[in-house]
């Protein structure tokens, strides 16, 4: 699915642009995630277990135009991809209402400006705007506190806990926190 491109001024006075990715987007996402994994903190792959190709990539942003429940989203400034976020529906019928937000990545010299807090708010509003998506989900470890304040900030609440989920190669331990969002009130007459 595709949204139109809308340009946005962050803390820091910067201009950002947040815009549907598009196959050509491939290797500088697929850097950007590289960039993260990187970083040790804030993903189930490690940095040895990062195999992922920009033909991958590219296959993955096909699907998320194509698909009616997905979604992917880069921030760019200065024509650089500085951030991203992606989701993505089920297609059965049960559980097509729910969109997993699988991915929130910004830069790290991007961090702390409002990119990511920009790239929720347009998918929040996507969702909120689609025939079928009535709530987003999505887990992040408990040790990222600051990515916890910014889904509370949001809209999100945390609706469970898996405890000691995750185990860093040092030995501690984050647990996941599940947290979620309804962006559509239930329908009139259902049992829920």
């Amino acid at each position: 699915m595709e949204i139109e491109a809308k340009t946005h001024t962050l803390r820091d006075g910067g201009s950002l642009t947040i815009r549907s990715a598009i196959a050509d987007d491939a290797p500088a996402t697929l850097e950007l995630l590289r960039s993260v994994v990187e970083e040790g903190a804030y993903t189930v792959r490690e940095p040895s277990e990062f195999d992922l190709t920009e033909a991958g990539e590219r296959e993955c942003i096909e699907e998320d135009r194509e698909a009616a429940g997905n979604l992917c989203l880069v921030a760019t400034t200065g024509g650089e991809v500085v951030g991203m976020v992606r989701a993505s529906a089920e297609t059965y019928r049960r559980t097509r209402h729910f969109a997993d937000l699988d991915s929130l990545w910004v830069h790290a010299v991007h961090r702390r400006r409002g990119v990511a807090g920009t790239l929720l708010a347009a998918l929040v509003a996507w969702a909120r705007s689609h025939p079928e998506i009535e709530k987003l989900g999505l887990y992040v470890f408990s040790t990222n506190g600051g990515a916890v304040r910014l889904y509370e900030t949001h809209g999100f609440a945390v609706e469970g806990r898996y405890p000691r989920d995750i185990k860093f190669g040092d030995g501690s331990y984050a647990d996941t926190v599940a947290m979620g969002l309804i962006v559509k009130e239930r329908p009139a007459g259902s049992n829920a």
